[in-house]
């Protein structure tokens, strides 16, 4: 089994950041469910709008 997930989420969402968008991006894919073995990548990113365009936010 595989799956794709991913969510924006904007300042004005609950657990948003303001002045900033968050983006969360996760890839699954399960190689043997009886012996409970998958394998999992995750990605975060805080994004800002910058001369209209979205760049990373610098920390």
């Amino acid at each position: 089994m595989y799956y794709f997930w991913e969510e924006f989420i904007f300042p004005e969402d609950m657990y948003g950041v303001p002045g900033k968008i968050r983006y969360k991006k996760e890839i699954g894919e399960n190689y043997n469910e009886a012996a409970d073995w998958e394998k999992i990548s995750k990605e975060t990113k805080t994004l800002v709008w910058n001369n209209g365009s979205l760049e990373l936010a610098q920390r």
